[in-house]
This record gives structure tokens, sequence and C-alpha cells, in this order.
């Protein structure tokens, strides 16, 4: 079975972005951690409206002090946090964000995940370069948000 055969009888859908930042001021690791562990139970409530969370969000932050990776698969859990950044400031940096998710269309959880990175353009000027998890669209658009 192809899969994207699966995904369309398991009636799930992913998306996924890559995005570049740059703090507006001075950001210490453990606010970028509890900004972007906001940002994946933003996308969670936004796409599973008053059902479970069947799928995975993840996010892995990439700064010249170190990384931090994020991981969503129950919202009544919360977010999985690994931090390798210790109280190091951040000026700038990378995300992959990615989600999937039983009962969601691709354009759903796209909608969901620049929802919720709206609020984070506040504090981090924020670049997205696009992909989809499946690889149908690979566009390099370099949208900016802050």
């Amino acid at each position: 079975m192809a899969e994207e055969d699966s995904k369309e009888l398991a009636d799930a859908g992913s998306f996924g972005l890559k995005v570049d930042f740059e703090t507006k001021g001075n950001i210490h690791a453990k606010e970028l951690s509890t900004m972007m562990g906001a940002v994946l139970l933003e996308v969670a409530e936004r796409i599973t409206e008053d059902r479970d969370l069947i799928g995975h969000i993840k996010a892995f932050v990439k700064t010249p002090s170190g990384y931090i990776k994020l991981n969503l698969v129950d919202t009544e859990l919360g977010v999985e946090i690994t931090d390798t950044i210790g109280d190091a400031v951040v000026k700038s940096g990378s995300m992959n964000l990615m989600a999937a998710a039983v009962g969601t269309a691709d354009r759903d959880i796209e909608s969901a995940m620049r929802k919720a990175l709206e609020p984070v353009s506040k504090k981090l000027k924020i670049t997205i370069h696009e992909h989809d998890h499946d690889g149908a669209r690979n566009i390099d658009s370099m949208i900016s948000l802050g």
C-alpha cells in the first residue's frame, strides 16, 4: 500500500514549516522554550477542537548555544521539552515545526501553525520557509512575521 493511500485511509493530515528567527531584544532559553511550548499547545487546540489529539506535534529549535526539542502527543500531559541551551541569551536560530493528526486536513494544520506563530512574532522576527510533511509541496517562500 502506498504511503499516500494509508494517510488517506487514516483520514490523517500533516504539515511542516521551517522557521528562521531573530529575537527582538534579549530572550533567555527558558522563555523561548515556554513560547515554543505554547505554540505546540495552540496548534493542538486549533486542530482538535473538542476531541482528543490523535497524532504528534513536534518542534526542534536550533541556536548557536544549543537546541530545544519539543514533543506533544497528549494535551493533558503537556509538552515534553529537552533544552540544552541552559541560561544563555538567545539572539537567533531556526525551528522545524511539524504536525500529523488523524481527522485533520493538511490545510487545517498549516492554518493552525501559522496562527499559532502570530503571537510569538511580538518577541521574534520570524521568516517562514514552508514545506509539507509528505513532500507534495516544497515551496521556499519567505513569509515574514513581526
